[in-house]
């Protein structure tokens, strides 16, 4: 019954979220709807900034949490294939409400509206990605690369405690331990050991 009343140029009253899409193509061939339909995207979890003041709210809010800032432009290519990666991973890395240590805030800056702010972090390619914590920038990536990304976000995610100690010198000093550990042990100087 809605398709009829549509395709004979009927009125009807708004259609539930399932129907939306399919409202859309029956409007199109000239039926109408009594309310306007909302917007096809979802709401984004990023937050677009667009000035250097933006950003340093931002900044502040997270405290200890990583935000991660995605410099873009509309006409760029790598952008477009990235954006959606983000989006995902912005779902996915969501702050839990009320506790203020987790998740990954996700932030992004169309350099076209926000030149400034671009030049002030010496944003020259896009997509460019700044990762910051504690209000200092930690880590940068230049271009579409998803797996640096992913690996950036699983090792910047972590608690501090297992940051630092997967930190490259902890696991040479560690591994150094080792070996030396193992060395005076296979000559059976216990006495250097202890």
């Amino acid at each position: 019954a809605c398709g009829l009343a549509i395709a004979y140029g009927m009125r009807m009253p708004a259609l539930p979220c399932t129907l939306r899409p399919v409202a859309r193509l029956f409007v199109l061939r000239g039926g109408e709807l009594d309310d306007a339909l909302p917007p096809a995207e979802p709401p984004s979890d990023m937050r677009l900034l667009e000035d250097g003041q933006d950003l340093a709210e931002v900044l502040e809010e997270a405290g200890s949490r990583l935000v991660l800032v995605d410099f873009f432009a509309e006409w760029c290519g790598p952008c477009k294939k990235i954006g959606p990666i983000l989006q995902q991973l912005a779902t996915k890395h969501r702050p839990k409400p009320g506790d203020d240590s987790s998740g990954v805030l996700f932030c992004k800056v169309d350099v076209d509206k926000s030149r400034e702010l671009a030049q002030e972090h010496g944003v020259t390619s896009m997509p460019t990605i700044l990762f910051f914590r504690n209000g200092q920038r930690v880590s940068t990536i230049v271009g579409a690369d998803v797996s640096a990304l992913k690996a950036i976000l699983k090792r910047q995610a972590m608690p501090a405690l297992l940051r630092a100690l997967s930190g490259e010198r902890v696991v040479g000093a560690l591994v150094a331990a080792y070996l030396a550990w193992s060395y005076l042990e296979s000559r059976g100087d216990r006495a250097a050991m202890a």
